[in-house]
């Protein structure tokens, strides 16, 4: 019974490390956007901020690149943001809107 409240407490206070995410589009940050894609989903996981768009989580900071490496090559399924960033448009404003997930 111990170990059953244990890891009831451990899931509940990891829990709230993840805050969720946003759907975002294009068409609804027309000024603000800098992604090649349309839309994506904006998450953040314990300050690691990444966007998800086509079966990609692009890491949009550093937290987000380490986690997405494994022997110094992105893992499967992630990529770095700017592999994904057109020439107009600045990064920012989805690290900082993604940051506030985690809060």
């Amino acid at each position: 019974m111990k170990t059953f409240v244990f890891l009831l407490a451990v899931l509940l206070c990891t829990s709230t490390v993840f805050a969720g995410s946003l759907k975002v589009k294009k068409s609804d940050y027309a000024k603000e956007w800098c992604f090649s894609f349309n839309e994506g989903e904006l998450s953040c996981d314990v300050g690691a901020v990444f966007i998800e768009s086509g079966g990609v989580k692009y890491a949009l900071n550093g937290a987000a690149k380490s986690r997405g490496k494994e022997g110094g090559k992105y893992k499967k399924g992630y990529a770095d943001a700017a592999s994904a960033q057109t020439q107009s448009g600045d990064l920012s404003f989805f690290l900082e809107k993604g940051k506030t997930l985690c809060k």
